[in-house]
């Protein structure tokens, strides 16, 4: 147990990164209702160009931002990073209104908002690692996955409701940035009251810690374990809406109003799975979540494979029982591999090798659908749905080499 176990102050730590990464996430979803509106704006362009320029844009530089701000969250600790991240996304915000009309511009704004995302979306790591004991990180880092689900529902509901009032989407955007200072005012509060020292990387060994870690296999077996897990994860919520939706005999034709309800059940039961798998592994399994991670990309190979059967997806009550089934097995996995850096490597690391497995992932997540979406396009659902299985299996054999280690 290291030293900052005991801190008072981790409460108050854990309650800013709640709210500031909440904050991160209503950036990272914001255009998202308003792509239309943009096309409007912007008729030269296609909806897939806007799309790159906002979404793909934003993912790309938070990929970036959670390898880069890793090293610093180890350095220069936690709160530092977010207020100097909020003041990196709070400019793009407010350059919206004179630069966001151009294609360069709004790319610009989205790219400075990505980059200072993501290392607030990749501290979750260094934060289970210093502030709380090994037993405990696993759930604090699912605990850290909600104000991610937290954010892009008060995202998606709140850019649509200041559109709706602004008639603007520039000035709606631009709308965002009092929630960005209030996340700073926050962070400036939780620095000056907890006044933690920076990391002095010169009293520890961080390379040295490093270059062990590095020269680990498993090292690489969490970070494309984490890889695979978002390719996947990515891929069902992007293609599994348009799959439900699509009318037969390429889709299965439900009404969007009902698949809406069964994907928003099963983003619930994802939550649920998360917690159910920390539980299992440190009630049960004594911290081994091999066979819990190993089990995440069987069972949710198993219900995609289901699910691409046609006489199991007509079936309205075996298709809730496979989708449910996928997300409460799959959403294991992250957690885990995560709280595996948590658990094992040394403290002054964590930041680090947590914004690289994090930052992999985005770009997994981002190349994933890409991918599928291709491969609808030439040979239909069938063919996305057996890519989704061949990553699952791919992240079962990773998931072998999972091995218990001492702490580094």
């Amino acid at each position: 147990m290291n030293a900052n176990t005991n801190t008072g102050f981790r409460w108050l730590i854990f309650v800013t990164m709640f709210i500031v990464m909440a904050i991160a996430s209503i950036f990272l979803i914001a255009p998202a209702p308003l792509l239309s509106a943009i096309i409007k704006t912007m008729p030269q362009l296609s909806m897939g160009q806007v799309f790159l320029m906002t979404m793909a844009t934003f993912n790309i530089f938070a990929a970036l931002g959670s390898i880069i701000g890793g090293p610093l969250l180890d350095k220069f600790g936690i709160i530092k990073v977010y207020i100097v991240c909020l003041i990196i996304i709070l400019t793009g915000t407010l350059l919206t209104p004179f630069i966001g009309s151009s294609s360069w511009g709004i790319s610009l704004i989205r790219a400075l908002q990505g980059i200072g995302a993501g290392p607030i979306l990749a501290s979750g790591v260094p934060f289970a690692a210093r502030y709380f004991p090994p037993g405990q990180r696993n759930l604090i880092i699912v605990i850290a996955g909600l104000p991610v689900l937290l954010g892009v529902s008060i995202g998606l509901f709140s850019i649509t409701k200041i559109y709706q009032a602004m008639q603007n989407w520039q000035t709606a955007l631009a709308w965002l940035a009092p929630i960005c200072i209030l996340g700073l005012i926050i962070s400036v509060i939780a620095a000056i009251v907890s006044k933690q020292p920076a990391e002095d990387m010169t009293k520890t060994p961080f390379m040295g810690a490093l270059t062990t870690a590095f020269s680990k296999p498993v090292t690489w077996v969490v970070i494309a374990g984490v890889a695979l897990y978002s390719w996947f994860f990515q891929v069902f919520n992007d293609l599994l809406p348009s799959y439900l939706n699509a009318v037969a005999p390429g889709g299965l034709g439900y009404d969007p109003g009902d698949s809406g309800i069964l994907l928003t059940v099963a983003s619930w039961i994802g939550i649920c799975g998360a917690f159910a798998g920390v539980l299992i592994v440190e009630k049960f399994l004594k911290g081994d979540a091999r066979p819990v991670v190993l089990a995440g990309f069987v069972l949710g190979a198993v219900f995609i494979w289901l699910i691409n059967i046609p006489a199991m997806a007509s079936n309205h009550m075996l298709l809730w029982i496979c989708v449910c089934g996928c997300a409460f097995f799959s959403a294991f996995i992250s957690p885990l591999l995560l709280g595996y850096i948590a658990k094992y490597y040394p403290e002054q690391i964590t930041g680090t090798l947590g914004g690289l497995a994090c930052g992999i992932g985005i770009f997994a997540g981002f190349v994933g659908p890409m991918v599928s979406g291709t491969a609808m396009q030439a040979s239909g659902y069938a063919m996305s749905l057996n890519i989704m299985l061949g990553i699952a299996a791919i992240g079962a054999i990773t998931a072998i080499f999972l091995k218990p280690v001492k702490k580094m």
